[in-house]
């Protein structure tokens, strides 16, 4: 992936300082910005929210649908 830790911080604070919105929102922006270009959603989310991210968030979700 060509996109740098500074280019990710970047574009969270323009995306902070030009809607307002906030550091989640902005989060979430800047993921769904990289998927619209074509970097797959694994790679975006880790890009953002560091290397690794992605797995752990998926085994939480598997986690907590497992049946009780």
């Amino acid at each position: 992936m060509t996109t740098t830790n500074s280019g990710i911080i970047q574009a969270l604070n323009f995306a902070i300082t030009t809607t307002g919105c906030t550091k989640n929102q902005a989060i979430s922006l800047v993921i769904k910005t990289l998927v619209e270009t074509g970097i797959p959603l694994r790679t975006a989310y880790d890009a953002v929210l560091g290397e690794g991210s992605y797995d752990e968030l998926a085994g939480e979700v598997w986690e907590a649908l497992q049946p009780a």
